[in-house]
């Protein structure tokens, strides 16, 4: 589980820190930096996991304006595996070659070192012997390197970590009821979903029954999914049934039916097809295009998922349900003066009875 964030140097995160709790709900103004978070673990992701370069992934123009720095640096403590992991990344401008690098990129396992990669060379702490060292290519993290294997369970645990974030903005107009191959892992906009189907239904298929069964007490009509074959890949087709049992089941192509029945299914596929798989799940704005009466039964399921069936779960939102679900005990105030610093502040408690917190920070009475 995320437990803690250090960032500094980035857009408007400087000298910027927030902890985690397993349910956490960032709530803010446009502009304040909650998405930013989110995209900070994203690139995380991207450089560690699938060995993209540094220069790629971040930006010289991500560099917090009003500082003459040419240093990031970016600190996750994370509580897993029989204690807590420390990453740290610090990213360099080198002004000679204009060019991103990583000047360093450590990883420590309650206060013990595992991992440093300094200045181009690697130092590994084994699970059973001393270090080892190597040179490495400081435009990637060195940590993509490392094998897994018996002698590196303590970093490979920390890896898988890293590779089950569930990072997602979910965009319904850019998805395809076509997979050509399976995906064990959504992209942030879900465009994928249906690669994300085709790999539960093949690889993890005692889940598909249970899908089917919650999915038709969560969304009306709903009856279940097949995949249809399209040369060498896959059509998703979604079934609905009216309420007379005795007609026949009508399939649409996924892309077919409206963005909010879209955006639903994806929803309420998520608390099944993660369930018991140690995922951390993000979530940006998972309200958009789901009405009132929709997320309300979502918003309770997902309470009940959280801890219980899936380690970690992260929200950003402005929808009243959200916050009145969660926001006074769960929330995380994430404010930014105009031109300056993010931070996070206490979610106000003291309050007008009569009021909800959604309805105070509607009126901007939250920072009083």
């Amino acid at each position: 589980m995320l437990t803690k964030m250090y960032v500094n140097n980035y857009r408007c995160l400087v000298n910027f820190e927030i902890d985690f709790d397993a349910l956490t709900l960032l709530l803010g103004a446009n502009g304040s930096g909650k998405t930013t978070i989110f995209d900070i673990l994203y690139n995380i992701r991207r450089l560690v996991i699938d060995n993209d370069r540094v220069g790629d992934i971040f930006s010289l123009d991500d560099m917090t304006v009003w500082l003459d720095s040419n240093i990031q640096t970016f600190e996750l403590s994370v509580k897993g595996n029989d204690g807590i992991y420390v990453y740290k990344l610090v990213i360099e401008n080198n002004k000679e070659g204009k060019r991103l690098q990583i000047d360093s990129e450590t990883l420590y396992h309650n206060g013990k070192r595992l991992f440093e990669f300094v200045k181009g060379k690697v130092e590994m702490h084994l699970d059973d012997r001393s270090g080892l060292g190597y040179p490495s290519d400081p435009t990637r993290s060195a940590l993509t390197i490392v094998s897994d294997n018996y002698e590196n369970k303590k970093i490979t645990w920390f890896k898988d970590w890293v590779e089950m974030l569930f990072i997602l903005s979910i965009q319904p107009k850019t998805m395809s009821a076509i997979a050509e191959n399976e995906s064990s892992w959504l992209k942030p906009d879900g465009t994928n979903f249906v690669s994300w189907y085709r790999y539960i239904s093949q690889e993890h298929q005692d889940k598909i029954p249970d899908i089917f069964n919650y999915l038709r007490e969560s969304i009306p009509g709903f009856d279940s999914f097949k995949l249809e074959n399209v040369g060498k890949s896959k059509n998703l087709k979604v079934g609905f049934r009216s309420e007379d049992k005795t007609k026949k089941t009508q399939f649409f192509d996924f892309n077919h039916i409206s963005d909010g029945q879209r955006v639903l299914i994806v929803l309420h596929m998520l608390l099944i097809g993660l369930k018991d798989m140690g995922h951390t799940l993000m979530l940006d704005e998972p309200e958009n295009y789901v009405a009132l009466a929709e997320i309300q039964p979502w918003l309770m399921e997902l309470s009940d998922a959280c801890e219980v069936s899936i380690p970690q779960i992260v929200i950003i939102s402005h929808h009243p349900e959200l916050i009145d679900y969660f926001g006074v005990e769960k929330g995380r105030l994430i404010d930014r003066e105009p031109l300056g610093p993010t931070r996070v502040k206490p979610i106000p408690t003291q309050f007008d009875g009569s009021l909800k917190l959604s309805e105070v920070i509607a009126r901007g009475w939250e920072h009083e």
